[in-house]
């Protein structure tokens, strides 16, 4: 259930940053074309800046809700490997081989979903 809700998020927020720079290519061949627009350039100039405003405003509502939702994972993440440390460590005075492997192999994926998250948002 955490799993895919991390995944959610992530999934969410990757398609809405494609999103968004499909549309500014979509503005970009708009711009290029402004002047063979059949309405007449002074209205296709003004379609081109209510797009691209309209775009600004979505750039920044995803940077916002980004911000808050990286934190989240950040914060979450670091406490949980915080603790899975400290279970280690603890197994190490028990000197149990099984237990340490777990959380050996947990912390290294834990770091890697770390990683891997803050390389995958622009």
């Amino acid at each position: 259930m955490v799993i895919s809700g991390y995944l959610g998020t992530d999934c969410f927020f990757t398609t809405t940053g494609l999103h968004l720079t499909g549309q500014l290519a979509v503005l970009k061949c708009k711009v290029k074309n402004i002047l063979n627009d059949a309405d007449g350039p002074r209205k296709a100039i003004r379609k081109v800046i209510l797009g691209h405003h309209r775009l600004i405003r979505l750039a920044d509502l995803l940077e916002d809700s980004f911000n808050l939702i990286i934190g989240q994972h950040l914060f979450g993440t670091t406490i949980l490997l915080c603790i899975s440390s400290y279970r280690m460590l603890s197994s190490l005075a028990s000197t149990e081989t099984g237990g340490i492997m777990t959380y050996v192999v947990a912390g290294t994926c834990m770091m890697s979903f770390t990683f891997a998250t803050g390389m995958s948002y622009p």
